[in-house]
Formats: structure tokens, sequence, C-alpha cells
């Protein structure tokens, strides 16, 4: 089963996401991301590694560091470690021109 990205999350859609209201959970945003990206929740948390998965996870890491959770906490959602979270938030900063 194959689940088509819808683009990168446009600035949009982003800027929707980042609304989320300040006292989001990790969990709360990842929910809201995977319904804009229209992606199921359960396929972002798994080990999938699909380009757009780790777009769409990469975006939800962004968000959650904007909401002021650490590193190893986001990890500990995805069940993935603090530098993978550290590595795909390197890639999508340097998408936009950032890094």
């Amino acid at each position: 089963m194959t689940y088509q990205s819808h683009s990168f999350l446009t600035e949009e859609d982003r800027a929707q996401i980042r609304d989320i209201h300040k006292r989001a959970s990790i969990r709360q945003i990842t929910r809201e991301v995977c319904e804009e990206a229209e992606i199921p929740v359960w396929l972002v948390l798994g080990p999938g590694r699909d380009a757009h998965l780790c777009r769409v996870r990469e975006t939800i890491y962004d968000i959650a560091t904007r909401h002021g959770f650490s590193l190893s906490q986001i990890g500990r959602v995805f069940q993935r470690d603090h530098t993978t979270v550290m590595s795909g938030l390197r890639n999508i900063r340097k998408r936009r021109g950032e890094a």
C-alpha cells in the first residue's frame, strides 16, 4: 500500500499546523500534521523510510521543537534516537534553505 505525499506540505498547510495550541503534545502535533498530509498516523510512527514519510516526520520534529519539546522527548514518541531527530531537523532546514 503506497500513500502519496501531498507535496512537502504547502506554506498554507504549515501555517495551519503551526497554529496548533501552544500546549499541544507531540502526539497531538503528529495527528494534526498527518491529517493535513492525509497520511495515517500509524504509518508515520512506524519504521517506514519512504521519502514522503520522512518528510512528514521531519515536519513533526520541526513543529515539536518549536513548541519546546526536546530531541529526546520527540525521539521517544517515534521510537528513535535523539540523533535521528537531529538529522531530520537538519534535512528539513536544508530543504528550506535555512542551513
